[in-house]
């Protein structure tokens, strides 16, 4: 039964940090995270478009 309390807690910990944080930082946190995943998501989109216009130039 210990061990499972101690899981719910160890699962609960990160809702504890982002409650003890201020909110201009969790702002922050929130545009930090926004600007990380578009770069991810250009940089998959790059890595399909370039091949593609390869493929277009060597047709034409």
């Amino acid at each position: 039964m210990l061990g499972v309390h101690r899981q719910y807690q160890h699962s609960q910990m990160p809702l504890k940090i982002l409650q003890l944080m201020p909110i201009s930082m969790r702002i922050m946190l929130n545009q930090l995270l926004i600007v990380f995943l578009a770069g991810i998501v250009g940089i998959i989109v790059t890595s399909i478009m370039v091949p593609m216009f390869d493929i277009f130039n060597q047709v034409q």
